[in-house]
């Protein structure tokens, strides 16, 4: 008797792949929908690791000053001059004048900037008309500008050139600041005069004297 013919065995891997290119496909539709509902998320980490950074980068701004400037670190450093501050004497704007300009810093942490070295002088030597509220006890510290770099000096570390033939922003004596007696001396050297530490000058009424009658 024919037997009828056996039907053939069910591949075990077919039965596998349909299971598996389901669930491939049903699991890339759950990532494409979690993409779609969170593609907002995308600009707002981007907005906020911006802000982080930016917070980070002000901060870092304030403080960096502090830790690489040693005229920071001093207890009274000069203070930023702006563009609209005037100088008490003659009313010029002392940040138009990066070679020249001089401040005072008081105890109380403000100041005055002065176009010159030598308006400086003028006011301290006459504070009950240009500061009447001020006392010479009230000034803590001078600054004045190198006259090569444009940086900052500290009046006690500064050396000036005074009879040069190079007039000061007024028009009158000239008083140029330098970091180094070699830069001064270069700049006598060009330009005539003498070269003294400011604070021989800033003791000697005769020579404030002289600078401030002009030539």
């Amino acid at each position: 008797m024919d037997r009828p013919p056996s039907s053939p065995a069910a591949d075990p891997d077919a039965s596998r792949t349909r299971p598996d290119r389901a669930s491939a496909t049903s699991s890339r539709a759950s990532r494409a929908d979690r993409a779609r509902r969170g593609w907002w998320l995308i600009p707002l980490r981007t907005l906020l690791l911006a802000l982080v950074v930016g917070f980070l980068a002000g901060a870092v701004a304030e403080v960096a000053p502090r830790w690489f400037d040693p005229l920071q670190q001093r207890d009274y450093p000069p203070r930023r001059i702006g563009e609209s501050e005037r100088c008490p004497v003659c009313g010029m704007y002392p940040a138009r004048f990066p070679k020249w300009r001089t401040q005072v810093v008081f105890r109380d942490r403000s100041g005055a900037a002065f176009d010159s070295a030598v308006n400086l002088f003028r006011f301290l030597n006459r504070l009950e008309r240009y500061a009447p509220q001020r006392r010479r006890e009230d000034v803590a510290d001078l600054y004045l500008t190198d006259y090569d770099s444009g940086k900052w000096l500290p009046g006690d570390d500064a050396l000036v050139v005074i009879d040069s033939n190079l007039s000061g922003p007024m028009g009158d004596a000239g008083l140029p600041a330098f970091a180094s007696r070699e830069a001064g001396q270069r700049f006598v050297t060009e330009r005539g005069g003498r070269l003294l530490p400011f604070s021989a000058v800033a003791a000697s009424p005769e020579l404030q004297a002289k600078l401030m009658a002009g030539r």
